[in-house]
C-alpha cells in the first residue's frame, strides 16, 4: 500500500488505501476503518470513538460533535495543555498524535 485515502462522511472519517492490484482496501484503526466525528476531551487526551459521539449524544462536558457546524464556529474552545484551542483543532490534533502514527505502523 502506497497511499492512505481519508473520505469524509457525514459522521464518519473512512480511511482506504489502494493495493499494488488497483483495489481498495480498508485501513483499520480501533479494529474499524470508520472514525466517527466526535470527540471527547479526557484530560488532555483526545478521544474519537464511538464512547465520544455517546458522550455528545448524552451531552456531558467536554464532549463535541457536529464536526462540519462546527468546524466554521470560531465560538467553541477546549482546554487543553493549559491552554486554550479552536474547534477545528481537534480533528488534525487528533490525526497527528495518535491516528496516523498507528495506522503507519500498523499498514504501510
Amino acid at each position: 500500500m502506497d497511499s492512505l485515502l481519508l473520505f469524509f462522511r457525514e459522521e464518519v472519517l473512512e480511511m482506504w488505501s489502494i493495493d499494488p492490484n488497483g483495489r481498495l482496501l480498508q485501513v483499520n484503526y480501533n479494529s474499524s476503518n470508520k472514525i466517527p466525528l466526535f470527540f471527547l476531551l479526557s484530560g488532555d487526551q483526545i478521544l474519537m470513538d464511538s464512547f465520544a459521539k455517546e458522550s455528545y449524544n448524552k451531552k456531558i462536558e467536554n464532549s463535541f460533535g457536529d464536526f462540519w457546524q462546527n468546524s466554521a464556529s470560531n465560538m467553541i474552545e477546549y482546554q487543553r495543555f493549559g491552554a486554550k484551542y479552536k474547534f477545528d483543532t481537534l480533528l488534525p490534533d487528533k490525526l497527528k498524535e495518535s491516528i496516523l502514527p498507528s495506522v503507519v505502523k500498523s499498514h504501510f
